[in-house]
């Protein structure tokens, strides 16, 4: 069975679950899916930034590939870096 196929049988629930545990650690998933707070965990040298770009839809639409959206996004977060 193709990995199309796979998706399209999951629940809404299996592929949100799916799509946080990509992102986030299992523990973190979890307490997101129960609409529990997320405690703050320390680590050092790594910094997680949460955006929203305005217009950053706008902007997507003006690129022409994927990579250029990518390039777009690291060069932003490199002058953040270097603030």
């Amino acid at each position: 069975m193709s990995s199309t196929s796979v998706i399209s049988t999951m629940s809404e629930n299996e592929k949100r679950d799916l799509l946080l545990n990509q992102i986030f650690p299992p523990h973190v998933t979890e307490l997101l899916v129960q609409n529990k707070a997320v405690p703050p965990e320390l680590f050092r040298d790594v910094t997680v930034m949460f955006v929203d770009i305005v217009s950053f839809t706008d902007i997507c639409g003006a690129c022409t590939s994927p990579l250029q959206v990518h390039k777009l996004q690291h060069d932003f977060y490199l002058v953040l870096d270097h603030c």
